[in-house]
């Protein structure tokens, strides 16, 4: 029986989880949400939060004493601002690194999780995308300089390579169950991937 009371579905997302894909499931009975390349969703002991990542960087947060946590999947532009940013100091990689991990993190403080309590696991930035893979290397400075910076603790790291990995993080508890997958069938990740890093390079363009 699903600890959701038997419900078939579950009630809807608001902003900014309403494109997430979230569904019970059978095995578990925990409310599961789906990941694409740029969503991000948190939870607590009742979810579990689910991906498949690529070039795509994978952020998992977990905050023990609130027992909640959250996972990010994105990307940054390789590119530098041709002219002065909004965010002074930065160039546009580095604001996107900084406003996307910030956004994570606000989301669990709603949850009553303290910033100095959170800890880190890191997924992905494989290079299984010649066309991403220097994007893949510099998402990954980025949120360790970040990390590092804000003092939290990386816990894990499973990152780099040649192959795809699957993902399944329960965030209340901070588990994480990581599959490293063979040659894909298709090539919906890589592309997916490729669409997404295509939107994030045209934010940045248009925010520079």
């Amino acid at each position: 029986m699903s600890i959701y009371n038997g419900a078939a579905t579950l009630p809807p997302l608001e902003p900014p989880y309403d494109r997430v894909t979230r569904y019970i499931d059978p095995h578990t009975g925990l409310a599961t949400a789906k990941l694409v390349p740029g969503q991000l969703f948190v939870g607590g002991t009742r979810d579990c939060i689910t991906t498949v990542v690529g070039s795509c960087l994978t952020v998992c947060m977990h905050e023990p004493r609130a027992r909640c946590g959250g996972m990010l999947q994105f990307l940054l532009p390789c590119q530098r601002s041709p002219a002065p940013s909004r965010t002074v100091g930065l160039d546009a990689s580095e604001r996107y690194a900084y406003f996307a991990l910030e956004a994570l993190v606000d989301a669990l403080q709603l949850r009553g999780a303290r910033r100095a309590n959170m800890v880190v696991k890191l997924f992905g930035a494989a290079q299984v995308d010649p066309e991403l893979a220097e994007s893949s290397r510099e998402t990954i400075r980025q949120v360790r300089d970040y990390l590092r910076v804000e003092r939290m603790t990386v816990e894990g790291a499973d990152t780099g390579l040649l192959q795809a990995r699957k993902i399944v993080f329960h965030p209340g508890e901070g588990r994480v169950r990581l599959k490293k997958l063979g040659e894909l069938p298709n090539d919906t990740l890589p592309r997916r991937e490729r669409e997404y890093y295509a939107r994030v390079l045209l934010r940045a363009g248009s925010q520079a």
